[in-house]
């Protein structure tokens, strides 16, 4: 599962989210939304991806690149 962590950022950032609001509203740590959105961490999980998917109100495929 490849994700598009530019399409990430530019939701959150649409939203007007700051990496650490991001962080409070999923229960992650803010270095972890740094990372996923950085391509720092190869493959963030799905339950990381759900926690952000569902706080920025967005369905997974929207981040997901098409054909991976």
């Amino acid at each position: 599962m490849k994700v598009d962590f530019k399409k990430l950022r530019a939701i959150r950032e649409l939203r007007k989210y700051s990496q650490e609001e991001l962080a409070r509203m999923t229960g992650l740590s803010a270095e972890t939304i740094r990372r996923v959105e950085n391509g720092k961490t190869q493959d963030p999980g799905i339950i990381t991806l759900s926690l952000i998917t569902k706080a920025l109100l967005i369905d997974l495929k929207e981040i997901l690149i098409e054909g991976e």
